[in-house]
């Protein structure tokens, strides 16, 4: 998500796995909770690994 994991898509799902006692792996793609580089939209979305082709690998990588 283009958003941190704090506060984010994330939390929300996490806070319903806990509440309905899932136990699960979850792969979080999302921005780092820190201060990164300036730059255009694309940029940063290459950068943090959020373009479609970034995002797939990660995928792939987390099925393994």
């Amino acid at each position: 998500e283009e958003h941190t994991m704090v506060g984010g898509v994330f939390g929300a799902i996490a806070e319903q796995m806990v509440l309905n006692r899932i136990s699960k792996e979850v792969l979080t793609i999302n921005l780092p909770d820190a201060y990164g580089p300036t730059g255009t939209y694309l940029y940063l979305l290459d950068y943090y690994g959020l373009t479609g082709e970034k995002i797939a690998q990660k995928i792939e990588s987390f099925m393994r």
